[in-house]
């Protein structure tokens, strides 16, 4: 099993921005698979195309850390093989059957002794005859300045050149590997001077289609924060918005009002003033928070459960807000009937004659306490639900993987 990372401890590094630090592993099964499982990496692991948690791979597979290309044949040294130091047990082979027994031939004698020729001399050399004196028909060509100029030899190859797999690591020149492999924590650190970029790979989509950077940024989440964001600060707005409304329209009620009336209306637009002030500034606090979540392997959950939070928040403003307001319309209003029955949401208002008693004005601010508290306690145990559920989801897939693991150590030991 083999680490892949930004930087060692791993086995195979690879210095790219898209590497986390412990991005992914790799280990032998058979022959050339490979089980390559991401151990939860910002940008993922992708083998040919599709994003994976564990997938087994060959090096004929298109493997992407992110969006740095990874070239395995280019590792395979690094890896230990499931298979290293084993091997088949020779099989029983009878031994052959003896050769039938055959009697030596019969003696024969050796050939009488031959005397050595007798001792001839070698030839002797033949006189020295000089060379004959050389004549010369024609006179040597003139010296030409343009024959003889210097001409420098080609520039040796780099020790190094880019890897025609386009994997990012440096191989030597001429395809060869350093020593049958690439050396150890080699591995793309960016474009130099005087450096050339493989070409593109058959599989490699053209640079005009934008559907896969517009489904890496999707994934990411950056643009699902930014819009449930803006949504939030538009809310807030329009319930400053609604809150102005509402204001308005009580006023015109208080036409009909007596002095009494009205100093509990002025009551009432003062609490319903800090009211929407407080809700707008909650919804542009989780507006800010889910702006500013930072990216992991999950998407839509982290903004799921602050809007649970902000629900909850939300609704304890407004019930505390229409019941202290509305038990103080109660203890001071005495207004005609159906003065003001066309205004929804005051609770504890007695519409009649002469107004709700001050029972019912405590019963309102009371009834508003109890449903703000509730509201919250019922969205936060949501909010904390939902996190303890992918807590358990997250603890149990890395129970299950280290159960793997240690099946197949037993299975490599055994």
């Amino acid at each position: 099993m083999a680490l892949i990372g930004r930087e060692p401890p791993a086995e195979i590094v690879v210095r790219a921005p898209e590497v986390s630090a412990r991005h992914a592993e790799l280990t032998h099964l058979r022959d050339d698979q490979y089980q390559l499982a991401d151990l939860g990496s910002t940008n993922g692991t992708y083998v040919n195309g599709q994003r994976i948690q564990t997938a087994v791979v060959t090096p004929a597979d298109h493997i992407e850390l992110g969006s740095c290309p990874f070239d395995l044949a280019a590792w395979l040294h690094m890896i230990p093989r499931a298979d290293a130091g084993r091997g088949p047990a020779p099989s029983y082979a009878p031994p052959p059957p003896a050769a039938p027994y055959a009697p030596p031939p019969p003696y024969a004698p050796p050939p009488p002794y031959a005397p050595p020729p007798p001792y001839a001399p070698p030839p002797a050399p033949a006189p020295y005859a000089p060379p004959p004196p050389a004549s010369f028909s024609s006179p040597p060509a003139p010296y030409s300045p343009a024959a003889a100029a210097y001409s420098p030899p080609p520039p040796p190859p780099p020790p190094y050149m880019p890897a025609s797999s386009a994997s990012g690591a440096y191989l030597p020149a001429g395809g060869a590997t350093y020593g049958g492999a690439p050396p150890p924590y080699e591995s793309y650190e960016g474009p130099s001077a005087g450096y050339a970029p493989a070409p593109p790979s058959a599989s490699t989509l053209p640079g005009f289609l934008f559907v896969p950077g517009v489904l890496r940024a999707i994934e990411g989440g950056g643009t699902f924060r930014t819009v449930f964001a803006w949504i939030l600060r538009i809310s807030a707005g329009l319930a400053v918005l609604g809150g102005l409304g509402l204001s308005a329209t009580l006023w015109m009620a208080a036409s009909s009002m007596e002095a009494k009336g009205i100093a509990g209306l002025l009551l009432f637009q003062v609490l319903l003033v800090v009211g929407i002030y407080a809700i707008a500034h909650t919804v542009l606090i989780r507006a800010s928070d889910i702006a500013h979540l930072t990216e992991s392997e999950f998407v839509v959950i982290p903004i799921f459960t602050i809007y649970l939070r902000l629900t909850g928040e939300t609704l304890a403003w407004s019930f505390a807000t229409f019941g202290f307001g509305g038990g103080l319309l109660g203890l001071f209003m005495e207004v005609p009937a159906g003065a003001l029955g066309g205004l929804p949401g005051l609770p504890g208002l007695s519409l009649g004659s002469s107004g709700g008693g001050t029972l019912a004005a405590l019963m309102a601010m009371l009834s508003g306490i109890v449903m703000a508290f509730g509201a919250l306690l019922f969205f936060y145990l949501l909010a904390e639900m939902v996190s303890v559920t992918v807590a358990i989801a997250r603890n149990t897939e890395a129970i299950r993987k280290q159960g793997e693991q240690a099946g197949k150590g037993l299975a490599a030991g055994g």
